[in-house]
This record gives structure tokens, C-alpha cells and sequence, in this order.
């Protein structure tokens, strides 16, 4: 059975809405969600009563709130700075943002954030990486800038239509071109080639589809709605339906396509490799000889390393 014909069997849960499921916990960290401040102060008043009935202790001080706004409504008030909420006689501090598990939640439900917080982390692991084994080959190299700089913690969350991404795949596209020390101006296609991965923002397409399938399969009944509901039910105006079209044009092929079953990491590698026009792999093959010349691997008593460069440079951009 394919997951199009699971996701439609399960778009028939329904859901208790008499019941409230604004509470999320993951280990000791708390989220209280509410569509209104007078709902959030209800919440608040349960966490009171039952702090002070089994002698639990919230910290006021360490507990932020963000009030989340539609653009129309910012323009008709100022509510996320007259809204004020107490624990404990205390008051909790509002913000615009602040990070939740490691990722960077905003007022305005913007990524610009978190995507800054991931682009500076993977320029810094990029940077360690080379300085700490500039001495050894680029193939190693390469292989442990997979490894360690590539968690990429919440893309999966991100809009895949944010402007910011491309300076996260033009950091990751320079630290490849470093590992390899090719010019500036090398082609994308190649660099990937040389380095057998996939271009950083096919990986990001290819996690957000799998986070989605995931939670269109999940064993909560609660996750499955939200999904379905975004998906099959919310016209694809949901942060999952966007994600899934973008991915869809990105890779060209149909929705039900994206989401079934079958589409995975090979899937994702196999398009890519499609896209890929004949004379880049020859042209791989001749970088790949220069390379090893420099590094004297390849014996080639003709070349010197004025003209290597040379070579590359034109090789790399044409």
C-alpha cells in the first residue's frame, strides 16, 4: 500500500476539539500553546494550582513568552507589548524570539533566525574542519565535512522558498571548493561530482519531505491530523502544503509522487544525477586528473603549477 492510500485512510481520524492539546514536553521543558491571552492566563492559573498542590517549583525568570501575529493584525494594534502574563506573582518576560530545543522560534514566524543561527554554525564547523586537516587530502577532507557539518538542526522547519537558504549552499558550495582548492568560479555540477553528495538544498528538500511523511505516518493520532489536515485538507497553504510544493517544482515531479512511499535519498541522488549534462563528467574526470598531478600523485613530468592552475581555472568555469 502506498503512503497517498495510508495518508487518505488516516485523514478519516478525527480528532476530539473539546479537548485541549496546547501543552508540549519534551525532558523538563514546557510549551504552553493558546489562541488568546485570556486562554494563556487560564493555563497559567492550572500550572499554579498544581505547582502549589504537589509542591513543583516554575521559574518565572527562565520562561519567556511570544505572542505570534498575522501581519493584519500588527497593523491594527500593538498586543504583543500591552500583553502581560504572570506565574507565581512574577511576570513573564516577552520576546520577539528565543530558541526552543535548539531551534529559534520569532514573533513573526520568520526563519531568518534560526537559518542565520544554522549558516554561522556551519561556516564555523567548515572553517575547523580545513584548518585542523588542511594536511590531508581533499577526498578526506570532503568526507569529513559530510560528517560534521551537515546536521543542519531544524531545516526540516524552515520555508524552502526562504530567500536566506542560498547563503547557507553558497557557504557549504565555498567550503567545497576549498577542500578541493579549485577556483571560485567552479561549477556547482562539478563540485558535487567530485565530492559524490547532492547540492545542499536538494538534502534540505529531501529532509522536509521525509520530516512530513514522517508525520503523516506517526503513531500519534494527534500529529496525523495536523499533517493531513495541512496537506489534504488546508489547499496546501500550510507550512507542510508549501514545503511539499516547493519540493515538487524543485525536483519536477508531482505531489503524489513526492510523498509516496518509494521517494527517498536515492530518489533525490537519482534526479540530480538526470539533471547532470554529459560533458560535466568528463570534465570531472580531466579536474580530477589535474589534482592528483599537483598532489604528485600522477606522475606527469610535462606540468608545472603555473600551468595546472591554468588549466583548472579554465576547465572549473567553462
Amino acid at each position: 500500500m502506498s503512503l497517498i492510500d495510508t495518508v487518505g485512510r488516516q485523514s478519516a481520524v478525527s480528532v476530539d476539539r473539546s479537548v485541549c492539546r496546547g501543552v508540549l514536553a519534551h525532558a523538563d521543558d514546557i510549551v504552553l500553546l493558546a489562541p488568546t491571552a485570556s486562554a494563556m492566563r487560564q493555563m497559567l492559573r492550572l500550572c499554579e494550582e498544581f505547582a502549589e498542590k504537589f509542591s513543583v517549583m516554575f521559574n518565572p525568570s527562565k520562561s519567556k513568552c511570544i505572542v505570534c501575529e498575522s501581519s493584519s493584525k500588527k497593523k491594527l494594534g500593538t498586543f504583543s507589548r500591552e500583553a502581560a502574563f504572570t506565574l507565581g506573582g512574577s511576570v513573564i518576560e516577552v520576546v520577539d524570539k528565543w530558541a526552543q530545543l535548539g531551534h529559534t522560534i520569532c514573533s513573526d514566524i520568520d526563519d531568518t533566525a534560526d537559518i542565520n543561527r544554522s549558516h554561522s554554525k556551519l561556516v564555523t564547523q567548515i572553517n575547523s574542519v580545513l584548518c585542523t586537516f588542511s594536511s590531508l587530502d581533499a577526498i578526506v577532507k570532503v568526507k569529513l565535512l559530510k560528517s560534521y557539518c551537515l546536521s543542519l538542526y531544524g531545516c526540516e522547519l524552515w520555508n524552502l522558498s526562504h530567500t536566506d537558504i542560498e547563503k547557507i549552499c553558497k557557504s557549504w558550495r565555498f567550503g567545497l571548493r576549498r577542500a578541493w582548492s579549485l577556483p571560485s568560479g567552479c561549477r556547482s555540477a562539478i563540485l558535487q561530482l567530485l565530492s559524490d553528495s547532492i547540492p545542499l538544498y536538494d538534502l534540505m528538500c529531501q529532509r522536509s519531505v521525509m520530516f512530513i511523511k514522517r508525520c503523516l505516518c506517526s503513531e500519534s493520532v494527534v500529529v496525523q491530523y495536523v499533517a493531513n489536515y495541512g496537506i489534504l485538507h488546508g489547499h496546501m497553504k500550510s507550512f507542510t502544503g508549501r514545503n511539499l510544493v516547493t519540493c515538487s517544482e524543485h525536483f519536477n515531479i508531482l505531489v503524489y509522487n513526492v510523498v509516496n512511499a518509494s521517494f527517498n535519498g536515492k530518489s533525490v541522488k537519482s534526479l540530480f544525477v538526470r539533471q547532470i549534462l554529459p560533458g560535466f563528467y568528463s570534465r570531472t574526470f580531466s579536474i580530477l586528473e589535474l589534482l592528483l598531478i599537483r598532489r604528485g600523485l600522477l606522475y606527469a613530468p610535462d606540468f608545472i603549477l603555473g600551468d595546472i592552475n591554468a588549466l583548472l581555472a579554465i576547465v572549473c568555469r567553462d
